[in-house]
């Protein structure tokens, strides 16, 4: 997944979910610069023609694809009792916010998972550096980092279980990593 930040537009992100996307949109932003006899073929030509010759478009968190965000629960839960709000994160002084678009919940004996999509939400959480902002600068180091904090807003109706663990998965070139999340 590739989120690509309009400048100009600053509470605009573009959200690709393949190589082939990016490759598609790139050629699209290249024919618009009357560079239709440059060849965009793959993600590496993509991204190059992006640094160099696109400096109203920002690619974050390159290198990095969200996955998705698991809640687990020893016990049977019902979707319906909770409210999954925006996943924060955090390392240093660099932010990024995710908000959850959908969730699944699949059968799984006599456990729940609830497992949600995440994408970039501007018009909810601004660029910026207050509460509800983000300034989206995180880098894909910082998901290496132990001193990354990523919290998901989890909201709960009446009286029910909260979650046993909740991760948050990330693809980081061809390693998928397990970014524990804490309960906010």
């Amino acid at each position: 997944m590739f989120y690509i930040l309009h400048n100009v537009d600053a509470e605009k992100v573009t959200t690709l979910n393949s190589e082939a996307e990016l490759v598609h949109f790139m050629r699209a932003i290249a024919i618009e610069n009357d560079d239709e006899e440059l060849s965009i073929t793959c993600k590496e030509e993509a991204l190059s023609y992006l640094k160099e010759y696109c400096q109203n478009l920002t690619l974050l968190i390159e290198g990095v694809q969200i996955l998705s965000v698991e809640l687990n629960f020893d016990c049977k839960v019902k979707r319906k009792d909770y409210d999954l709000g925006s996943l924060r994160l955090a390392c240093d002084d660099r932010t990024f916010i995710l908000d959850v678009v959908q969730s699944y919940t699949p059968e799984n004996g006599d456990k729940t998972i609830i497992t949600c999509d995440l994408d970039v939400d501007l018009e909810t959480f601004p660029v910026g550096t207050g509460d509800n902002e983000s300034m989206y600068n995180l880098k894909a180091m910082d998901f290496w980092d132990s001193n990354l904090l990523a919290t998901l807003f989890v909201g709960m109706e009446g009286d029910v279980e909260e979650p046993d663990s909740i991760t948050l998965f990330v693809k980081i070139g061809t390693t998928v990593k397990a970014i524990n999340v804490i309960q906010d």
